[in-house]
């Protein structure tokens, strides 16, 4: 089945996938027989427990192998923060109140937003000008990662450490997990070559950014 990686807003042949840094982490798949689109999302978790890079490869190696038995065109959707390590307390290290609500506390109340929004807005200002405490972006890395990503050899990935995720690119880097299997899924479907890719790090929002694009060799097509 031939398969392309796009942009969520494009139309796209039998299958296609897009990849964004866009703050949060899923992966999701539409399915698209006659302009009747369906979503359906599945998420390469960026929070602990983190298991290893092989299992996120290969969860989208079968999001790929399940999508080209369809016989419809599919668009794959995969997003998340490249190296980033934005200031958010962390489970380890954070008292049990913090740890409540962590676990608890997907719905702030407006003023808990507002905190936070804040603490954040105020971190990007010092961050742009040098005088923030938390870990550089690695433009580095970033581009490393990209170019395994375009080079279709996903397995270099597989030895990269949790440990050293965080210590490469900070702790919000493992959202990169989305891109990691949208790549995989789109790998299992033949090969593959990229058509556009955008980077920049952005030390106003506190990340590195991208967004690309890629499509099989058998795909056929055109934008």
């Amino acid at each position: 089945m031939p398969c392309s990686l796009a942009w969520a807003s494009s139309c796209c042949a039998n299958s296609s996938w897009f990849t964004s840094s866009a703050m949060g982490s899923s992966v999701s798949v539409t399915v698209d027989p006659s302009r009747q689109a369906r979503c359906s999302a599945c998420q390469a978790n960026p929070d602990p427990p983190l298991f290893r890079q092989s299992r996120v490869r290969l969860l989208g190696e079968a999001v790929g192998r399940a999508a080209n038995k369809l016989g419809r065109r599919v668009l794959f959707v995969g997003s998340g923060g490249l190296s980033h390590d934005p200031p958010i307390p962390q489970f380890t290290t954070s008292p049990e109140q913090v740890r409540e609500r962590l676990i608890d506390g997907r719905n702030p109340s407006d003023a808990e937003r507002e905190v936070r929004e804040r603490r954040v807005i105020a971190a990007g200002r010092d961050f742009a000008a040098g005088t923030a405490t938390i870990q550089p972006l690695n433009p580095h890395w970033d581009q490393h990662l990209l170019e395994i990503l375009a080079s279709g050899e996903l397995e270099q990935i597989d030895t990269w450490t949790n440990d050293w995720f965080v210590e490469q690119a900070g702790h919000s880097s493992h959202e990169v997990r989305t891109w990691i299997a949208a790549y995989a899924a789109l790998h299992a479907n033949g090969p593959y070559q990229v058509t556009s890719s955008f980077y920049r790090a952005i030390p106003e929002w506190i990340a590195g950014f991208a967004i690309t694009t890629a499509l099989t060799l058998s795909s056929n097509h055109t934008k």
